[in-house]
């Protein structure tokens, strides 16, 4: 009888199966949540992830797909394959965003010309639009310029 007891955090679990069944519902409860959070990011067109939060993602559920294939805990796995698919697109929505701000910063304030560049200053503005519901104007054309326009009128400028 003692080769059938498993100990798992001090509880002592009689059965494998059991314990297996309660680590599979751990793993698929962790994997759900994280699922939930980045389907909620992809459906929140103006979120544009940072890059290292794109790269610790993509990290940490593909290590979990591989650690969950390897137990063969099955949906575990499906559920952070789909999340993985999902910081793929955040990815993606991350780099056009970025090329569009490189773009934008090269020729002086204004979109690029190229489609990608194009769709990146696109979310930004709608990112920006958003934020125009939530702020008075003056705390909007302060968060747009980033106060450069108070020093243009400190200065005599344009």
């Amino acid at each position: 009888m003692a080769a059938h007891v498993l100990t798992i955090a001090g509880t002592v679990w009689p059965r494998r199966r059991e314990a297996e069944f309660v680590v599979t519902i751990f793993l698929t409860t962790a994997f759900a949540c994280g699922l939930i959070i980045a389907l909620a990011h992809v459906v929140n067109r103006g979120f544009i992830a940072p890059i290292y939060d794109v790269v610790a993602n993509l990290t940490a559920f593909a290590s979990a797909v591989a650690a969950s294939c390897l137990l063969r805990h099955w949906l575990p796995a499906i559920l952070s394959a789909v999340a993985f698919l999902l910081w793929l697109l955040l990815a993606q929505r991350t780099r056009i965003a970025r090329r569009g701000e490189a773009t934008s910063a090269r020729s002086g304030g204004r979109a690029g010309g190229s489609v990608r560049s194009r769709r990146g200053a696109k979310l930004l503005d709608r990112r920006s639009e958003r934020l125009g519901a939530l702020l008075p104007a003056r705390e909007l054309r302060e968060a747009r310029c980033g106060g450069r326009e108070q020093d243009d009128a400190v200065r005599g400028g344009p």
